[in-house]
Formats: structure tokens, C-alpha cells, sequence
């Protein structure tokens, strides 16, 4: 599974910390943003062509992804995490809200809530091994025996 993470920038090392697990369990993170030299949208030195690529490169690994996990202990400065949801619904994403609600849009029922990452990767995990091939023809052929009986 593919996996862009947003949140405050200002949680940009937390987040860069939760990736790396992500990514030791066998996910891909799509988020650039974490590792990329820093762009800081609110500084007026921070030249407006530097601004836009950044802004166009996190477009583009929302949409290389399979769903978006946004971050809301810290609410975001520039609201870049609500416009990045919000595409990211708009593109049929898998949602995940890990922290509190901070607006209505993420109580829409496709929005999936956890308190924690730690509750959260524990269900992705659950989900990444009932994908796995192996798990997924077991269990066709235990049905296919069941059905033959």
C-alpha cells in the first residue's frame, strides 16, 4: 500500500520518525515532503517558483497513493493538511485521521479515526495480511473445499 502522510509542518521530524516505521513494515511512504529540503510556505524570502514546486510535487505523490494519513495534534499553520485531505478524497483515497476532529469535512463516514498511530498501524497491518496472496488463496481454497462437501 501506498501511503502519503500529512500534518503540520512544524511535526515534520514526528512524522518523518512514523514513516520510517511504516516503510519497516513493508509500506510505501509517498510523502517527499519529509525528507526534501525545507520550504517554508509563510516565509516572504522563500522565493514563489520554490513555493509552487513543492506544492506541485506534494499533488503529485497524493495522487501515486493508495490513502492519505492526516496527522491533527498540532492543527496546520498554512492549511496545507485540509486542502491535502480533501483532494485525497476527491481522488477516492483510503482516509485516516490519526489526533483530533478539526473540522466537519473529517467526519465524513469514509474518514477513518484513531486516537493513535500505533492503533492505526495495527489496522493496516490486519488489512495488509488479509491482502497478501498467500493469505487470500488459503482462504479460497478452504472455501472451495467447504463448498464441495
Amino acid at each position: 500500500m501506498k501511503i502519503y502522510l500529512s500534518g503540520s509542518f512544524n511535526l515534520r521530524q514526528d512524522i518523518a520518525l512514523l514513516a520510517r516505521e511504516l516503510k519497516s513494515k513493508g509500506f510505501e511512504v509517498t510523502s517527499s515532503w519529509l525528507s526534501e529540503p525545507e520550504v517554508r510556505f509563510d516565509d516572504a524570502a522563500t522565493e514563489e517558483w520554490a513555493r509552487r514546486a513543492r506544492a506541485n510535487e506534494d499533488v503529485e505523490d497524493i495522487r501515486r497513493s493508495d490513502a492519505l494519513i492526516v496527522f491533527t495534534r498540532v492543527p496546520s499553520t498554512s492549511g496545507g493538511l485540509y486542502w491535502e485531505l480533501g483532494y485525497a478524497d476527491a481522488l477516492g483515497l483510503d482516509l485516516y485521521v490519526v489526533g483530533p476532529v478539526l473540522n466537519v469535512f473529517m467526519l465524513r463516514s469514509k474518514v477513518n479515526h484513531y486516537r493513535t498511530f500505533a492503533e492505526l498501524l495495527d489496522d493496516l497491518l490486519k488489512q495488509q495480511h488479509a491482502e497478501h496472496p498467500l493469505y487470500v488463496l488459503k482462504n479460497e481454497h478452504s472455501i472451495g473445499a467447504t463448498n464441495e462437501q
